[in-house]
C-alpha cells in the first residue's frame, strides 16, 4: 500500500505534466491562429486583386 507522501508525489508529477501539456497546446493554438490570420489576409488580398494564382 502506498503512503500518503508517495501518492502526493505522484499527483504533483501528474499535475506538472498536465501543465506542460497545456502550455504546448496554448503555443500550438497561437501558432495556428497566426497562420489563419495570415491565410485570411492573403485570401482578402487575392480576392481584391482578382489574382487567380494567389
Amino acid at each position: 500500500m502506498k503512503t500518503f507522501e508517495e501518492i502526493k508525489a505522484e499527483l504533483i508529477n501528474q499535475k506538472d505534466g498536465n501543465l506542460l501539456e497545456i502550455e504546448k497546446f496554448k503555443n500550438n493554438k497561437e501558432k495556428a491562429e497566426r497562420a489563419l490570420k495570415i491565410a485570411n489576409e492573403e485570401l482578402i488580398t487575392s480576392e481584391e486583386t482578382a489574382d487567380l494564382v494567389a
